[in-house]
């Protein structure tokens, strides 16, 4: 019975390694858009370049892309009466939230 036991504790623990060992290859980009003075944007455009990803902010000014390839990317930003603005995103930053500011035009 010990072997047993001694067998099913070595397989699920070779089992768990398989599953813990792969690295996801996509990543979140989540953010914040605000104007000069802090105040958040609502309905900004956020797009990655290169992409037909694109996203809006809420009311509290924040967006997040979901399952984005892990690898450099620009995103451009847009809203009425702003300046466009771009901003390159580096593939090890997927767990900061970004803190973008647009400035009037």
């Amino acid at each position: 019975m010990k072997i047993f036991f001694t067998f099913l504790l070595m397989a699920c623990m070779s089992l768990s390694s398989f599953a813990g060992g792969e690295k996801s290859t996509t990543q979140s980009i989540q953010g914040i858009v605000t104007d000069k003075q802090g105040n958040p944007l609502v309905g900004a455009k956020v797009t990655i370049d290169n992409s037909d990803i694109s996203v809006y902010t809420d009311f509290d000014g924040h967006f997040m892309i979901d399952k984005v390839s892990k690898t450099e990317h620009t995103l451009s930003l847009s809203h009425i009466s702003f300046e466009n603005s771009t901003t390159k995103i580096d593939s090890q930053a997927s767990s900061e939230i970004l803190y973008i500011e647009l400035s009037s035009k």
